[in-house]
């Protein structure tokens, strides 16, 4: 089996500076770079607020149950309508501030030639981005303990990097469980680590019937797409190993956003120039029957 290396002999220790730092050429990278970089975003709708406390209503996901003796169905000419009460649950969350920064050398602006700076906006990005994916993962997961949403735990010998895998099964357990909650599976996301979608590639190429298609996919954009009936399937590092979240996107929840990912700079006259990346916001699970956490993928994990 390939073994892999933890980059163990870096070793430089030279930082940022380049010609030519302005705050548009900034925010003009951030508009290039962000909507390509957040993985969980896509999970979630967006919505902006301008509230710190923002309280949002969580309806129960069941089926409205019938009185006694009136059902609502067949009523004849002038009978009562029943009445039904739904119930909802009042859920608060709170804007939580992203950020990071590093320092330009006035030197560095003046005469380097070497262009770091693009690397280091690229860090500082990456940074916030995956602090906020990790959010959005948090919540939409229960911390990793299913809770509110539901989940699928593995079974003994049926890991999914072992002889007797059954992945697809797997996807279509998760799939019943969000339909027989009334909500559409036709566009499902699935959100996986690299070390499980590698696990589902070398399932799906030994099983061989979807090989072909899978591997045209994988070769376009890194996405594996309509395996078990799943809409796609993302590959993030922010998934723990052994667990796996299936979504319905866009209903499951909501990302409220108070500023939007921004960019600030700060000169100091022969000093150099502070570049701060900043981003506040935070994740609503509003729909936690629209969740499906998969545990136990991989055995000992």
């Amino acid at each position: 089996m390939a073994t892999g290396s933890a980059n163990a002999g870096f070793t430089g220790t030279d930082q940022t500076g380049t010609v030519g730092l302005r705050k548009e050429v900034i925010d003009l990278f951030l508009r290039g770079f962000a909507p390509t970089a957040y993985k969980m975003k896509q999970a979630v709708a967006i919505d902006s607020t301008s509230a710190n406390k923002n309280t949002f209503w969580r309806a129960d996901p069941d089926v409205l149950t019938a009185n006694t003796g009136n059902t609502g169905k067949g009523l004849v000419r002038g009978e009562a309508f029943p009445q039904l009460v739904s119930d909802f649950q009042e859920v608060p969350s709170w804007i939580v501030k992203y950020g990071q920064k590093d320092n330009v050398f006035w030197e560095d602006i003046r005469n380097n030639n070497i262009d770091v700076i693009k690397r280091t906006l690229t860090k500082l990005t990456e940074k916030v981005v995956f602090d906020i994916d990790t959010q959005i993962y948090s919540t939409l997961s229960d911390n990793g303990t299913a809770v509110d949403i539901q989940s699928v735990t593995i079974g003994a010998t049926d890991y999914w990097d072992g002889s007797s895998a059954a992945i697809v099964d797997d996807l279509m357990f998760g799939t019943q469980l969000i339909g027989e909650k009334n909500y559409s599976t036709d566009s499902l996301m699935v959100f996986v680590n690299h070390k499980t979608f590698r696990a589902m590639n070398n399932y799906l190429y030994e099983k061989g019937a979807q090989a072909p298609s899978v591997g045209e996919d994988v070769a376009k954009n890194g996405k594996v797409m309509k395996i078990a009936g799943v809409g796609q399937i993302v590959v993030t590092s922010v998934v723990p190993t052994s667990d796996c979240l299936m979504v319905v996107p866009k209903t499951c929840g909501t990302w409220k956003s108070s500023l939007a990912l921004s960019s600030a700079t700060k000169d100091e006259a022969f000093t150099g120039t502070t570049v701060s990346i900043c981003e506040e916001g935070t994740t609503q699970l509003t729909d936690p029957d629209a969740v499906v956490l998969f545990k136990g993928i991989f055995l000992g994990a």
